[in-house]
């Protein structure tokens, strides 16, 4: 048995002890993407300057090792050799600084801090009611809200976003996670642990 302040075991379904832990997750998760991307707001700027510092520094090392290279055997430096051999090299460290300045520049200013769970959703007749899911997508996206979460637990859920969400709008209109468990065919703790 588990010890916890978020539910009763004991008077709880498996499925609501499954539902809760879940919802806590899911709060967790909200709050560390809140806490990343007021990190991010207030030290971006200056990772990306450090990172930039960072790379000119690389440059300059490999200059000097080229350099060295050359004199340890006795040849001359061909300066335009070697700026496009640095070049080359530094190409990956020019796309993860592109990368940073885009996730900085992005981070926060495109999701507002609501997202659209979908644990659960309405039904009619056992059957999750699209025509509704739509709806209530439409008027969230109306509302300027753009992140949305599922999950394969969150029964189907992924299926009836794909035709509210996926199918309907452009796809750099909205962010979408979901999630699967590292547990799922698994019969016993020990199997899932071993994942």
């Amino acid at each position: 048995m588990m010890n916890t302040t978020f539910f009763e075991e004991e008077t709880m379904t498996r499925q609501e002890v499954y539902e809760d832990l879940l919802l806590r997750r899911d709060q967790l998760e909200r709050k560390a993407i809140d806490y990343q991307i007021e990190y991010t707001q207030e030290f971006g700027e200056q990772i990306c300057a450090n990172f930039e510092i960072k790379l000119e520094c690389i440059k300059k090392k490999k200059a000097i090792s080229y350099c060295r290279r050359r004199q340890n055997r006795g040849l001359a430096v061909d300066t335009e050799k070697m700026e496009a051999e640095i070049e080359k090299e530094m190409k990956l460290y020019y796309v993860e600084l592109k990368d940073m300045l885009k996730s900085y520049h992005s981070l926060g200013q495109n999701i507002k801090k609501l997202g659209f769970g979908l644990m659960r959703l309405p039904k009619q007749n056992d059957v999750i009611d699209v025509e509704q899911v739509k709806a209530m997508v439409d008027r969230f996206m109306d509302a300027g809200f753009t992140y949305f979460d599922t999950a394969w637990a969150y029964a189907g859920s992924e299926d009836a976003i794909r035709q509210a969400l996926v199918e309907r709008y452009p796809r750099e209109s909205f962010q979408l996670a979901t999630k699967l468990a590292a547990w799922i065919k698994c019969n016993t703790a020990d199997e899932a642990k071993a994942q």
